[in-house]
């Protein structure tokens, strides 16, 4: 298993994903409408790239990479690094946004891309890495707490306009 740079060769199974899980997990930021698929398909990974390089990053966006979780031939999750964390993304949302396709969760697949995610981010340099799940998130609250954390902390915030309890692993 391995994280790619978003390439061609997995674009197809991109838009299969995002088939899959737009409208289905917590937050489309990381996706592409699939419905939009011929206007984005031109520009994706140019897109990525300025994203990179922080060059036209939309309002209220940080420079960020993304990495595509493969295992051969078949595309599992999408992972973003982001380079900075504005004060919003450091009280939620932090370093990683990422998620496995629904079709292959269950299988470790996330463990597997987090740790891979913190290995890549600190070869990035990056020094103070953040990572955040809502409290009734138990999935990627297990996950975070199977990672080697150097504290953790739990908050009560406003969170999408309701009060909810958030982690926050600091790594």
């Amino acid at each position: 298993m391995e994280l790619v740079t978003p390439s061609a060769a997995y674009l197809q199974q991109y838009l299969e994903t995002c088939r899959e899980c737009w409208g289905k997990i917590h937050d489309n930021y990381i996706l592409h409408d699939p419905a939009r698929y011929n206007e984005w398909r031109k520009t994706i990974f140019t897109d990525y790239k300025n994203a990179e390089t922080g060059t036209e990053v939309p309002c209220g966006f940080v420079p960020s990479s993304t990495y595509w979780l493969t295992d051969s031939d078949t595309l599992l999750g999408v992972l973003n690094i982001r380079k900075q964390l504005s004060p919003a993304l450091r009280n939620y949302g932090g370093t990683f946004g990422y998620f496995i396709r629904l079709s292959q969760q269950h299988r470790g697949y996330g463990c597997t891309m987090a740790m891979l995610g913190l290995e890549k981010a600190r070869k990035m340099g990056l020094s103070e890495i953040i990572l955040t799940c809502q409290a009734t998130n138990t999935a990627s609250y297990r996950l975070l707490q199977k990672m080697p954390y150097i504290r953790s902390e739990k908050e009560n915030i406003l969170l999408y306009g309701i009060q909810q309890d958030i982690y926050r692993f600091y790594f």
